[in-house]
This record gives structure tokens, sequence and C-alpha cells, in this order.
């Protein structure tokens, strides 16, 4: 009904299962929706708990081994991975209490290696294909409550992610080795807030910072 799904937290467009395009839904309790031809929302049954605090943040579709997978970024239960109708539950070593994920991106390393990385109320985490690993102050993250997360290649073409932050303003990682992450030294110009959401960049590089 229209005041249950009043709420939005997510849209994305991205493949289903099939391979086919779609467009997808977070509302309300970590309900997650489905487009479907003349505009109806077909609610899909998810694994994480739907009560009050929870939020669906992001949706990243990816192809592995041939097969299409989802990934699901949770408000208060961490990360979820769909593939081949059956769902997986992942929680690092070390993580405490609710585990809120924020943001998932997708990385090809030079090498043709596939990694994914998430941005949590724990710090960063990076899955190699089999499990999620939490990384924080031993890469020299400054603050561990991260928001947005961005690829933005440096000017050597070095591949660097932009972190948002509630309170350290815009932090970056140069993940030129993804087993060996390394936090650049924090000497942007200060941001007018030190809460940044993310950042973004334009066609022409220009980059624009959200607080």
């Amino acid at each position: 009904d229209g005041q249950s799904h009043a709420d939005i937290s997510m849209i994305a467009r991205a493949e289903d299962s099939d391979g086919v395009p779609a467009l997808w839904i977070g509302a309300g309790p970590g309900e997650l929706l489905q487009v479907s031809a003349g505009l109806n929302l077909k609610p899909l049954a998810t694994p994480w708990p739907h009560q009050a605090g929870q939020r669906l943040n992001k949706m990243l579709s990816r192809r592995s081994d041939g097969r299409v997978e989802q990934w699901f970024a949770t408000d208060a239960s961490g990360i979820y991975r769909r593939r081949d109708g059956q769902w997986t539950a992942y929680r690092p070593q070390g993580v405490t209490g609710n585990w809120s994920v924020q943001d998932l991106l997708a990385q090809t390393s030079a090498y043709g290696r596939c990694w994914l990385w998430a941005t949590t109320d724990q710090g960063l985490a990076r899955f190699d294909g089999k499990q999620w690993v939490q990384l924080g102050h031993d890469i020299g993250l400054p603050g561990l409550d991260l928001l947005g997360i961005a690829l933005i290649p440096d000017a050597r073409g070095r591949p660097i992610l932009w972190l948002g932050s509630t309170r350290h303003g815009i932090i970056r990682v140069d993940i030129s080795d993804p087993l060996q992450p390394r936090t650049l030294p924090a000497d942007l110009p200060p941001p007018p807030d030190l809460t940044a959401d993310g950042a973004m960049v334009d066609r022409r590089g220009r980059i624009y910072v959200c607080t």
C-alpha cells in the first residue's frame, strides 16, 4: 500500500537473476520492491528483519562466473547476496553489534580480478570473492563511520576510493593493490562541513564533494 512504501531509501536499475534490466526500490523498514510492467510494485521476500531502524541502502548487480548475482547493503543487518535464488548473509570477523552498511562498489583490478568494497559504520570492508574483511585504523583511516564511496582515478591513473565520512570529510584510499589499501594524506581543501556524504566526478574531471 502507499503508506508502507512512502519512505523510499533506494532506487536502482540493475539486472535481475535472468540478466534482464529492472528497476528496484528500497522502501519502508527494509522492504525490496521490483517495478514490473505497468509500473506495479512487486514486493520480494528478503532474509533480513523488517523492523524499525532498518533500511535498504544500496543494491549492486554484477556477473560472476557467468551468473548474475545481486548484493544488498542494509542499515541494521549488514550485507546479503542473492545468487541462483539463494540468499547468503555476510558478517566479517571483528564486527560488533549491528553492522550498518551504507554503500557498495565493484572494482576490477589491473590484473582482471574482481573485488567488492563497502562503506560501513565500522570502517571499510573488502570482499575477495570468498569472504568480507573489515579494514579500519590498520590501513590509516582517521575514522570508521563511513558513508558514500566512489572510485575516481588520480592523474597517474591509480584507482582511488573517495569515501564519505561523518566527522572527517572525504577520506581517500589508494587501492592499486587491493590486498594492501593505503589511506592517502588528508591534504584536500577543508570542506564547509566535516560530514561529507561522498564525491562525484563530471565528464571534465571536476570532482564535487557532497556535504
